[in-house]
């Protein structure tokens, strides 16, 4: 789940796939181990860690999983930019296909 420590070749093209888990927690004050029934029905209990979590370490971030105002967004306009002005210049597409 630690992607930041995985090493391998830099001439290929890697896939992964994060459960929803992976990239939303619990808000501070909210007990408990996320349950996905939980989540989808209190989504505004939840903040997104995908940030901090997966962006870093990708370049192209092509997104399909269902979204709607209730959930935290994937990845903010914000978030994008605190990645750039941090020094991980290698993100350099982002899409949805949902």
């Amino acid at each position: 789940r630690d992607l930041k420590s995985k090493k391998g070749p830099q001439n290929c093209l890697y896939g992964v796939m994060v459960q929803q888990e992976d990239i939303v927690k619990k808000t501070v004050g909210q007990e408990g181990s996320f349950d996905v029934k939980h989540y989808r029905a209190n989504p505004s209990e939840y903040e997104s860690t995908f940030a901090s979590n997966v962006a870093p370490v990708c370049n192209v971030i092509v997104n399909g999983i269902y979204w709607d105002e209730r959930y935290p967004r994937l990845l903010t306009k914000q978030e994008m930019s605190d990645l750039y002005k941090q020094g991980n210049k290698s993100l350099f597409a982002v899409g949805d296909i949902s």
